[in-house]
């Protein structure tokens, strides 16, 4: 009976910076600022130095408190709100995880008009585009105005989406997939309207155990 309490005990005591090869780890909660404030920077965690930041006032996502299991959110207007990063590649096995809410389906992370990460599109199908492959993962769909935590996990040239934990789709990939953009798709276009809450970037594909830490650490916090 003591094993349930361990686990529970590892889950409820972790933080990303546990598993190996951090990359990217942006979390809404960590930054220091008031209901309302534009965002100029949204600081990087993994102590990879990879923050987001606009120095364009009319163009900064907006910080909201209380938006999701009473912790705040990044607002991005669908207008013209972004944050850019000079373009990060993942040439070969990573794992991402987006905990996000889509007012109006578009752009969460993105580089280019041809090669992006992370895409709800007109049809509710979650997308990605790498270098060789345009990949849309039909059986993931969603509804506007609902919390999301989907993840993607490559490995061996396959990538696997997964909602909630459970697996929607797999795709044949060996292509590289970049990240430039938060909320569009190059910086002008396919722009989203909703809230980003935590992103979670490995340079490496984690195991079905630290999946399952990561989505339950995501979980807890955010409630969904």
């Amino acid at each position: 009976m003591a094993l349930p309490v361990v686990l529970a005990d590892v889950q409820k005591r972790f933080i990303p910076l546990q598993i190996p090869n951090l990359d990217v780890w942006l979390k809404a909660d960590a930054l220091a600022l008031s209901d309302g404030n534009p965002i100029a920077t949204w600081a990087d965690l993994s102590g990879n130095g990879k923050d987001f930041t606009q120095s364009t006032e009319a163009k900064k996502p907006l910080y909201k408190t209380g938006i999701q299991n009473g912790r705040p959110g990044v607002l991005f207007d669908g207008v013209d709100d972004t944050l850019t990063h000079t373009v990060i590649n993942y040439a070969g096995n990573f794992s991402m995880f987006v905990v996000a809410q889509f007012i109006k389906d578009d752009f969460i992370l993105g580089n280019t008009d041809i090669n992006y990460m992370c895409v709800f599109n007109g049809v509710a199908q979650f997308g990605m585009r790498s270098t060789s492959t345009t990949m849309a993962f039909s059986p993931y769909t969603f509804i506007q105005g609902d919390n999301a935590l989907v993840s993607a996990i490559k490995t061996s040239g396959n990538i696997s989406v997964y909602d909630r934990g459970v697996i929607v789709d797999t795709i044949a990939d060996a292509g590289s997939l970049g990240l430039k953009w938060l909320g569009s798709r190059q910086g002008t276009a396919a722009l989203l309207t909703g809230y980003m809450f935590e992103i979670i970037i490995y340079a490496a594909a984690v195991t079905v155990n630290q999946q399952r830490l990561v989505r339950s650490y995501l979980t807890n916090r955010w409630g969904v």
